[in-house]
């Protein structure tokens, strides 16, 4: 999938090089393409990667400001759970977002709270986030039902059913492709790619960042593949 990506977006780079200087983004589009990089869209991510490359120093000053190596401070995460009860809507969905980052790295602060005596409004939060962690094993349960020694597939009435060591597998579970759905660490490798598309010094120095999170977090891992990357290319 990376290798696809790359070659996806440095063929963007060329063609839509000759117009760059014609080409303005304004924060509201490039808010917009940062939305629908987290998607599971993969056309609606796609879009949003190939507008980025029409402007690619507004991209890079704009990825900047928004990409954070995934650190996993224990004092600011608890910081971070405090306020999600504050009184202002836009302190607590910040405080959200940033524990979404975090992934995993925050389920055990997060567990606590919950498990102690949190305000409604906080227990709501946290029971969203932990929905939606990225870097999460809450899927293993599915992965598990998809194993088995044999498989058989048929069509009942035009109805597809897959049988697995006899018993029939729930297709209804697979269907996690939700285009609502932001998954930060999804938009994460997407931009890592991005940049390393894009090169340069500014474009490194955030992927540098980047590479000093949590050494098993997946943006680590990615940025970092992408710098040695860009090292063998030079």
């Amino acid at each position: 999938m990376r290798t696809v990506l790359l070659m996806a977006l440095m063929q963007a780079v060329v063609l839509t090089g000759s117009v760059v200087l014609a080409y303005e983004a304004n924060d509201r589009q490039l808010l917009g393409y940062w939305d629908d990089l987290g998607s599971t869209d993969e056309g609606r991510a796609a879009r949003a990667l190939i507008g980025l490359t029409k402007t690619p120093e507004a991209t890079v000053a704009f990825l900047k400001e928004r990409l954070q190596p995934v650190k996993a401070d224990p004092a600011r995460i608890e910081e971070l759970i405090t306020q999600l009860d504050d009184d202002q809507r836009a302190r607590r969905q910040e405080a959200a977002e940033q524990l979404l980052w975090l992934g995993e790295f925050a389920r055990p602060a997060l567990q606590n709270a919950l498990d102690g005596t949190p305000s409604d409004r906080v227990r709501v939060r946290i029971t969203e986030i932990f929905e939606n962690l990225p870097g999460s094993t809450r899927n293993d349960s599915l992965r598990t039902g998809l194993r088995g020694n044999n498989v058989a597939v048929s069509s009942i009435n035009g109805q597809v059913e897959i049988t697995i060591d006899g018993k029939p597998l729930d297709l209804g579970r697979l269907q996690r492709n939700d285009p609502q759905r932001r998954d930060p660490w999804l938009r994460a490798t997407r931009v890592i790619a991005l940049l390393e598309s894009l090169g340069g010094e500014e474009a490194e120095s955030i992927l540098e960042r980047l590479a000093e999170g949590e050494p098993e977090a997946t943006p680590t891992v990615e940025a970092r593949i992408a710098l040695r990357n860009l090292e063998r290319g030079r």
